[in-house]
């Protein structure tokens, strides 16, 4: 969209930004966090930069989870249409064409929306959402072709993991297909082969629904956005709440003013149908500023509920530290199994703490030469570590002493993980001191055991 658009009358513009992200996630918690949950949960998956402006479309709630279908658009742009839109003379309701496309779908039904070459699946499993997207690389026909194979293995997928399972398909009947602009002369050739395709593989009828021909010159390409025009509600429209109310008086004015015509040419006195019309535009606006006073409330408690309470710092550090505690290791069983595993002879030389995280370890295998090491995660708070040596009197191979050493610590519930200590490096008997970290495998908070 151009940067200026002169705006002639009311406008339903029709959003569809091409680096928007569509998903549905399964959130947990109270819905009225779900925008900020699944901006979250875009930005943990990497799918965007900084924080993204959210529009939820619907929600379902499934047992004490609820499933979300939402758009995620870059703020830099969407903050851009919005300010154009409020700055027009005449009202422009900026509408998510997810949001247009949902509302389009009943209960039982699916589509399929292609924007240039990015295709997203829509279905309505008894208000359930499933959605699939996928891109071809450009509008080419053979890149089309080849990404019909993929959309219906994706399609297909998606359906297996819903309620209704591989019988959804079934259940869904004839899937309709929708354009953003395509270049066709008539309905029945709007991507002919790739329809086609993609309803083969799903063994299903998809059926485009009425496109509308573009005018001013542009013959031979048509629009299905036209069609979604009929289930637009003010309600759709993404904006602040005084231009939502203004949308919805400019609703309710138009409908009041048909009345007033079909009054007018049935009844005897015409102004008879002036004044029910002048009652029903002055109580609709009475209405409208109630609901726009009570989305600003809405608004103002939801700021207040989602700001942290003033203690809220010290709390979680308090928590954080007694979580230090819970993982702090027991050093009265480590020396007692340190003792009961002296008849390996291995001597422990010291025995003293250190924090994990500053200490990267190796898991030590069957022998202690150091081969098949791997890394491992320490974890959180202070360890017990040792430095030892294999006694040059008990007459053994450093490999095999060692080699029981562990195995005794691991029978009594411990495992023992190489690192770099205090003490590293050779006696002057010619034995090599060692360094280990001794950890409780009972304790372990994951219920893994290192191995």
């Amino acid at each position: 969209m151009p940067s200026e658009f002169d705006v002639q009358e009311d406008l339903l513009l029709i959003v569809d930004i091409e680096e928007s992200i569509t998903q549905t996630v399964r959130l947990g918690g109270d819905p009225k966090h779900a925008a900020a949950l699944a901006g979250r949960h875009v930005r943990q998956q990497g799918l965007t930069d900084g924080e993204p402006s959210v529009v939820v479309h619907t929600s379902f709630r499934r047992g004490g989870e609820y499933e979300l279908l939402f758009s995620a658009y870059p703020a830099t742009r969407w903050r851009a249409v919005q300010v154009w839109a409020s700055a027009q003379s005449h009202s422009v309701a900026v509408v998510p064409i997810m949001s247009l496309l949902w509302r389009f779908l009943g209960q039982g039904k699916a589509l399929i929306y292609r924007s240039g070459s990015r295709f997203t699946f829509l279905a309505n499993l008894g208000g359930s959402p499933v959605q699939f997207s996928t891109q071809a690389f450009s509008e080419d026909a053979s890149d089309l072709s080849a990404m019909a194979g993929v959309l219906a293995e994706g399609i297909r997928a998606q359906l297996a993991q819903s309620p209704a399972g591989a019988d959804a398909i079934s259940t869904l009947g004839t899937i309709s297909w929708v354009c953003r602009l395509v270049e066709a002369p008539d309905r029945e050739a709007i991507d002919k082969e790739i329809i086609a395709k993609i309803a083969a593989s799903l063994k299903t009828g998809i059926v485009p629904i009425v496109h509308e021909p573009l005018a001013g010159g542009s013959a031979g390409w048509m629009s299905g956005l036209a069609a979604l025009r009929r289930v637009y509600r003010p309600s759709l429209a993404v904006c602040a709440p005084a231009d939502r109310a203004a949308l919805t008086a400019l609703s309710q004015l138009r409908s009041a003013a048909w009345v007033s015509l079909a009054i007018a040419a049935l009844s005897a006195a015409g102004a008879a149908g002036f004044a029910l019309s002048t009652s029903s535009l002055r109580t609709a606006a009475q209405q409208t500023e109630k609901e726009a006073d009570r989305i600003e409330e809405n608004i103002r408690q939801r700021a207040s509920a989602a700001t942290l309470p003033p203690a809220f710092e010290e709390t979680r550090a308090l928590v954080e530290r007694l979580s230090t505690f819970t993982s702090s290791p027991d050093l009265t069983q480590i020396l007692g199994a340190l003792a009961a595993a002296g008849g390996s002879g291995v001597r422990v030389l010291r025995v003293y703490t250190v924090q994990a995280e500053k200490t990267p370890a190796r898991t030590v295998g069957a022998a202690s030469t150091g081969s098949g090491t791997q890394n491992s995660t320490s974890g959180q708070g202070p360890r017990i570590q040792i430095d030892a040596t294999v006694d040059v009197s008990a007459n053994r191979a450093e490999a095999d002493a060692l080699s029981d050493f562990v195995a005794l610590l691991r029978k009594q519930g411990f495992s023992v993980a190489e690192v770099e200590g205090q003490a590293r490096g050779s006696l002057a008997n010619g034995r090599t001191v060692f360094s280990y970290q001794i950890r409780s495998t009972r304790s372990n908070p994951q219920g893994q055991v290192q191995r």
